[in-house]
């Protein structure tokens, strides 16, 4: 056989090998977008329980019955946070007197929470 006679083009073995590599590389990046906004959920429900926490901090500080809030809990009545619920507790410290108001803000849906403290003199 002479040189002449070769056929110019691609295999069916190299055809079927580049289809192959070509479809892992796509399944890939879908599984790498989904990744990214799954991530992007969870990273957005994080922030919203700190701040929801925050913002219930403020809340019970500025009533100032701190004591009435330890071991109480709730949800927000806000449509856009209702999968949110919020506890609080007043936590021990070793000095006397000092104590930290905790409030924990969660997501089971997502599975994130937010806490928020804040120290308390109490005579």
């Amino acid at each position: 056989m002479s040189s002449d006679s070769k056929k110019n083009g691609f295999t069916f073995l190299e055809v079927m090998a580049a289809i192959v590599i070509i479809a892992v590389m796509g399944l890939s990046s879908v599984q790498l977008m989904k990744n990214t906004d799954d991530e992007f959920i969870n990273v957005k429900a994080t922030r919203i329980a700190y701040e929801l926490a925050q913002q219930k901090l403020y809340e019970i500080v500025e009533d100032h019955s701190l004591r009435l809030y330890s071991g109480n809990d709730g949800s927000f009545d806000d449509e856009q946070y209702g999968k949110y619920t919020w506890n609080s507790k007043m936590l021990s410290t070793s000095i006397d007197h000092v104590r930290i108001l905790e409030v924990e803000v969660v997501n089971e849906e997502v599975n994130v929470r937010g806490v928020m403290d804040y120290m308390v003199y109490i005579k």
